[in-house]
């Protein structure tokens, strides 16, 4: 097996320089960024997926940033200034449950379908930004946990669950974009949440480089041709022979080193 790619110093310092940067003040998000959205509320925590879970119904939370790509959003216009989220680990969208209308509904991840319960405006308030939903015209809210309030109560109301609520403009309803990665900037960022699918421009292989990259494989590049000093046995033991055989079932195209540990890139 070919080396695995590796990202440069150079990579390694404009990521830290992104994470600097925030979403525009018009209200504005860029389609060609990837984003880690995090609370004003409580700090050094970010809008995550329970779970890293790929179902449907799976629901959105507050939780302590970790670079997983269940907290990497990307934002898809509906040409009329409202947008749906994309959970990377998923490719499912910030979602509604059930298209409620009422306050403290449960949000959750779900099939992209653009349904209104799916469309959300990026609204700037401050140096922060809120997230009103189209089919409610409610707001994104990390819910306190408090029970009280009008029956029926939500019975899966807990803190840190996102919610939405009635726009209050208050901290548990603020949000800050995190640009973790741009798409077009000639840097595969695969740990910032970057693929082939989302940003071919970056992300396609080039047979050659010495690089066995997602998308290539050792029928197609001999980028990809069998390495027995960089991969001695796969991830569960076997011996390794080819680039495949290098990939955990549980790791969706992941290779080993020598350490026997699995890097993870996503699709």
């Amino acid at each position: 097996m070919a080396k695995v790619k590796r990202y440069s110093v150079l990579s390694a310092l404009l990521v830290a320089a992104l994470t600097l940067l925030t979403s525009p003040l018009n209200g504005q998000v860029n389609e060609d960024y990837i984003y880690e959205i995090q609370s004003v509320d409580e700090t050094n925590k970010c809008i995550d997926i329970q779970g890293a879970s790929q179902s449907n119904e799976a629901l959105a939370q507050i939780y302590p940033c970790h670079n997983g790509m269940n907290q990497r959003w990307k934002f898809v216009s509906n040409g009329s200034g409202r947008y749906r989220m994309m959970a990377l680990h998923s490719r499912k969208c910030l979602d509604v449950k059930g298209a409620d209308q009422g306050s403290g509904r449960n949000v959750q991840q779900y099939t992209c379908h653009g349904g209104a319960n799916q469309l959300w405006e990026v609204i700037p308030y401050g140096t922060n930004v809120e997230f009103k939903v189209q089919h409610s015209d409610k707001c994104l809210d990390a819910s306190n946990g408090d029970f009280s309030g009008p029956l029926p109560w939500n019975p899966f109301r807990r803190k840190d669950i996102l919610e939405q609520d009635d726009c209050d403009h208050q901290d548990r309803q603020q949000w800050i974009l995190a640009v973790k990665a741009i798409c077009g900037n000639d840097i595969c960022e695969r740990i910032q949440g970057e693929n082939l699918v989302d940003c071919p421009a970056d992300c396609a292989p080039t047979c050659g480089n010495s690089l066995c990259e997602y998308g290539e494989s050792y029928e197609t590049c001999p980028d990809c041709a069998p390495s027995p000093t960089l991969c001695e046995t796969d991830c569960t033991g076997r011996a390794c022979t080819e680039h495949s055989d290098c990939a955990d079932p549980g790791c969706p195209q992941g290779w080993c080193d020598l350490t026997g540990t699995c890097d993870c890139p996503q699709i």
